[in-house]
């Protein structure tokens, strides 16, 4: 089964903010506000994600997040679909360690990516290949960048979309070494 992941963070490593995950199958979200470690109330991440840090305060810490997450996993593993795959992959890993394997498979398809390899060949023309540039390009609602909830609705659009509407079924999912 497949699932859009995105974290949002504070810019330092293993700092967590938010979590979403959204399966493309009939199974209800998994969205969580995490409380990082410290809470620099100068970090230029509030502005940018919208998150207030007060809001963060009353947040369970990221590992607890981890026992809500095994309790909401689909039996079988999940496919990660992400934007920037390899940076999403890399805060999975961190976040999740030796229980990442249980939960996800090795392999994710990464949606910046694939519209690279579309815009490279010139059958796309977007502006960036930022999530909001392509959603832009592609008409798809955004709701609110930069929350991990809709950021992971646009992706699933925009990964459907690149999917049936460009015929690249056959891409293979880009490996956790694969750069953005």
């Amino acid at each position: 089964m497949k699932a859009v992941v995105d974290f949002e963070t504070t810019g330092l490593p293993g700092e967590i903010t938010q979590v979403a995950i959204v399966p493309f199958e009939d199974h209800t979200p998994f969205v969580y506000y995490s409380r990082p470690e410290t809470i620099d109330r100068e970090s230029r991440a509030w502005g940018i994600t919208g998150i207030d840090p007060d809001w963060l305060l009353t947040a369970l810490p990221a590992q607890d997040i981890v026992d809500r997450l095994i309790e909401w996993a689909p039996a079988q593993r999940l496919t990660p679909v992400a934007h920037n795959y390899p940076f999403e992959h890399s805060v999975l890993t961190s976040w999740l360690g030796n229980v990442k394997d249980q939960l996800f498979s090795h392999y994710g398809y990464c949606t910046f990516q694939m519209a690279a390899l579309l815009r490279e060949y010139g059958i796309i023309e977007p502006k960036n290949l930022k999530l909001g540039g392509l959603c832009e390009y592609f008409g798809i609602e955004t709701g609110k960048l930069h929350d991990a909830y809709y950021d992971c609705l646009a992706t699933k659009e925009l990964f459907e979309r690149l999917i049936h509407e460009y015929g690249i079924s056959t891409l293979p999912a880009a490996s956790h070494g694969a750069n953005a």
